[in-house]
This record gives structure tokens, C-alpha cells and sequence, in this order.
């Protein structure tokens, strides 16, 4: 009963130990290689968007955008 207790206990802290060392190697690696996250990945393409819908909406108030769609519409 011991035996398996002990057993147990060294199994448990050898997955826990070895998933701390992974998961810090994986971090300082993706730290000093600047491995960009999920989250940084994310935000990137959402200013990415916002940059072009501010385009969009600086071509659609120009007088000229204007003039063409009257245009479209009077053919």
C-alpha cells in the first residue's frame, strides 16, 4: 500500500515537474524568437480590418463617390 502510494506520488511529480520545464522552455524560446501569441495574432488582423473600414468610409464621404453613384443611377 505504501509502495503504491509512493509509486503514485513519483509518477505524479515527474508529469507535473516535466510539464513545467516543457511549458517554460516553450515560453522562453517563443519569448526570445518573438513567436507572436493567438491574442497579438488576433489584434493584428482586427487593425488590419479597422484600417481598411476607414478607407472604405473616407471613399464613400468623397464628393466624387458621390457623383458616381448619381450617375449609376440616372443610366
Amino acid at each position: 500500500m505504501v509502495l503504491g502510494f509512493l509509486l503514485y506520488e513519483a509518477v505524479d511529480f515527474s508529469w507535473h515537474f516535466g510539464k513545467m520545464i516543457y511549458n517554460g522552455s516553450k515560453y522562453a524560446y517563443n519569448w526570445y524568437y518573438e513567436v507572436p501569441t493567438a491574442d497579438e495574432i488576433e489584434i493584428d488582423k482586427l487593425v488590419i480590418i479597422e484600417k481598411k473600414l476607414n478607407k472604405l468610409e473616407s471613399i464613400l464621404e468623397k464628393e466624387e463617390f458621390h457623383k458616381l453613384l448619381e450617375q449609376l443611377k440616372d443610366d
